[in-house]
């Protein structure tokens, strides 16, 4: 299980629990034209009952 996540100033614009990485993957790919200054999109992974972060992308400055 996968949690994808578009932030900006810490605060969640978007959220979406996903069951597969593919299904992970594609969305993150979807939400990569969001990013902007402080945007950036989290990927946590389900481990156990506890969601542990996988990634994170930015735009560099």
């Amino acid at each position: 299980m996968y949690k994808v996540e578009l932030s900006e100033n810490e605060t969640i614009l978007k959220s979406k629990e996903l069951k597969d990485y593919e299904s992970a993957f594609n969305c993150l790919s979807g939400l990569l034209k969001y990013l902007g200054e402080n945007r950036k999109i989290i990927v946590y992974e389900k481990k156990s009952s506890e969601w542990v972060k996988f990634g994170e992308w930015k735009l560099q400055n």
